[in-house]
């Protein structure tokens, strides 16, 4: 006869990874929840569409959107429609009859709260850069084109007059820059996603943990951290005139004295808090599990 504490071990509250089980946990979540998971990315990709050809059809601007304006749109509209997929995601844990379902499927604690977590950090900010590019790419190739027979003609007719310089067409991919600002926005980019990491990991500890208005108190006191966060960071940035301990990679013309205590400080912020509040959310997973 087997040990049900040994049963219960291997299963439930620990540490313990399968990877079959963690395939089946992970088809059946698809399976069940894809249709949610989609509607989400739909949305974002009706939002871009329609507020792209806003700015430039309505607004009159017709020019394409330059790397740094896409840098900045990728940024901030992956943090828009990062929120309410982070919210879906863990919406049956804040309601009682789904939570207990998805609190007993035959998966260790672990396997659950690392297929969160790969959802959130992987699988949809690579869904969502497919839906940005969607959005973006082919509206920008035609306004490119129509800012570049607009430049001909007016050359043809006052081949001497000075005209504003071309945008052009370009295509923003976080990460993929190669040009000589490609240090620079490569670490803003990296910033961003730290902030992005530190978000979601702290919204599936509060989701996870509180039973009661779980959703406005993970708002609230995600604005709280994104505040305190960029407090520190401002504090950093802004010492002497100078770029700070914390922030000194971002221009790589900067230059800190590494010792140990900046070397201690970036690995502490850098990467201990992102840690931190991904162990904050395991550890309230493991609280809840039922299994």
């Amino acid at each position: 006869m087997k040990n049900p504490q040994a049963r219960h071990t291997a299963t439930g509250k620990g540490s313990h990874f399968r990877w079959s089980r963690f395939a089946a946990l992970a088809r059946v979540d698809f399976a069940e929840r894809w249709r949610i998971y989609a509607a989400v990315l739909l949305i974002a990709l009706v939002v871009q569409l329609l507020l792209h050809g806003w700015a430039q059809f309505v607004l009159g601007k017709m020019r394409p959107m330059d790397v740094s304006t896409q840098q900045g749109w990728y940024n901030v509209f992956l943090c828009i429609f990062g929120i309410p997929f982070m919210f879906v995601l863990h919406a049956p844990m804040y309601k009682q009859g789904s939570g207990l379902l998805m609190l007993m499927r035959p998966a260790s604690t672990f396997e659950k709260w690392l297929h969160a977590a790969l959802l959130m950090l992987v699988a949809f900010p690579l869904a969502y850069t497919v839906v940005y590019l969607l959005a973006t790419v082919p509206l920008n190739g035609f306004v490119a084109m129509l800012e570049s027979a607009n430049h001909a003609k007016a050359r043809l007719i006052t081949p001497n007059a000075i005209t504003s310089q071309s945008a052009g067409f370009h295509v923003y991919l976080p990460f993929l820059r190669a040009d000589d600002r490609s240090q620079i926005d490569a670490s803003s980019q990296w910033m961003f996603q730290w902030f992005y990491t530190v978000i979601a990991g702290f919204g599936a500890f509060a989701l996870v943990r509180f039973r009661h208005a779980a959703p406005f108190k993970t708002l609230a006191l995600a604005f709280i951290l994104l505040i305190l966060s960029l407090f520190v960071l401002s504090l950093s940035m802004f010492t002497d005139g100078e770029t700070g301990a914390l922030t000194h990679w971002i221009d790589g013309s900067r230059r800190v004295d590494l010792n140990a205590s900046t070397i201690v400080s970036n690995l502490l912020f850098w990467l201990g808090t992102p840690a931190l509040v991904w162990w904050s959310a395991y550890l309230a997973l493991r609280e809840r599990d039922l299994t």
